[in-house]
């Protein structure tokens, strides 16, 4: 009787976590300009209106992670619609000046 409960308990679980109600409608991004945001949740191959459930994390990290200014990213779920990717980029260590062009 128990493990039936449990079953149907994980039935209806699993059948919420597909439902519109766990999809992903927002990407948040912090720790970067407004700018720069878009290319940041390019790189993370995520798609709104994907479950929550069948994201990949992972993926999505070392996609955005594979941007050469960017040092360290984290990507987390926040249920019950949204992802946050955090962004640290990486600090330049030389500065090149090139001329206006004029002459």
């Amino acid at each position: 009787m128990v493990i039936g409960g449990l079953v149907t308990a994980a039935a209806i679980a699993f059948g919420l976590s597909r439902t519109p109600l766990f999809d992903l409608e927002r990407v948040d991004v912090v720790g970067v300009d407004e700018s720069i945001q878009l290319m940041i949740v390019d790189a993370s191959g995520l798609t709104l209106g994907d479950p929550l459930l069948d994201l990949d994390t992972t993926a999505a990290r070392e996609g955005v992670e594979s941007l050469p200014w960017v040092e360290v990213a984290q990507v987390s779920r926040n249920w019950p619609e949204a992802v946050t990717i955090a962004v640290r980029t990486r600090s330049p260590i030389a500065v090149l000046r090139l001329g206006d062009g004029t002459g």
